[in-house]
């Protein structure tokens, strides 16, 4: 029951962490105009920039599902749960997904690492802190007579 709660607890775990990272790359990038509130329609620009956001958390995750997925695994096996393996797990991530996908995008590089770091700390925050939690028992050993 615990690896059935702990499943969606990881999932959770990287939507929320997905989010962070497209919203980062969003506004570390030059795509976002950060002058949306001094314009009348600052509402409207808010919602464009959420819409943006969850767009780029798509195709953030559309691009780096295995290495997600494989990092997830070796911290949930090896219960590894220090914030920085976290956030250099997700730097390295973002900074190879600027170098391969983003090349036309000024500052990609340093955008998309960090996004992968914050995307990286966010996952901590929700799931990594807890990484093979599944696995331990709860306090009382089995004694045979």
């Amino acid at each position: 029951m615990a690896l059935f709660f702990r499943f969606f607890v990881v999932c959770f775990g990287i939507f929320l962490g997905l989010v962070a990272a497209g919203a980062t790359f969003l506004a570390t990038s030059n795509g976002f105009n950060t002058d949306f509130n001094s314009m009348p329609d600052g509402d409207f620009y808010f919602w464009v920039f959420i819409d943006a956001a969850l767009t780029w958390s798509t195709i953030f995750f559309f691009w780096s599902s295995l290495p997600i997925l494989a990092a997830v695994l070796i911290t949930e096996a090896f219960s590894i749960r220090s914030a920085l393996i976290y956030a250099v797990a997700g730097g390295i991530g973002g900074a190879l997904y600027g170098v391969g996908f983003l090349a036309s995008i000024q500052n990609a590089i340093q955008s998309a690492a960090a996004a992968g770091i914050m995307g990286g700390l966010v996952y901590w925050l929700v799931a990594g802190r807890t990484a093979g939690a599944w696995r331990e028992t709860n306090g009382r050993a089995i004694e045979k007579s």
